[in-house]
């Protein structure tokens, strides 16, 4: 499943995976500017095999996992 989200408001819902499910990975795209930009990922695991991967790709390198700063 894929969608596209661009947003002026600082907070958006890009991707809502919720539900009871297997694994699937799922896509969608916002155009961002250079620069920093804050991530929020929420996460919800209701049994069975716990697995979360968020990956990113953009002009210039292909999909990669995402590195967490704090």
């Amino acid at each position: 499943m894929t969608g596209v989200q661009t947003c002026a408001l600082p907070i958006c819902r890009l991707i809502d995976n919720d539900g009871l499910h297997g694994y699937q990975e799922m896509s969608g795209k916002m155009h961002l500017s250079k620069g920093l930009h804050r991530i929020k990922v929420r996460y919800f695991q209701g049994g069975g095999v716990q697995s979360l991967k968020v990956l990113w790709q953009g002009p210039g390198f292909q999909k990669e996992e995402f590195e967490v700063i704090d």
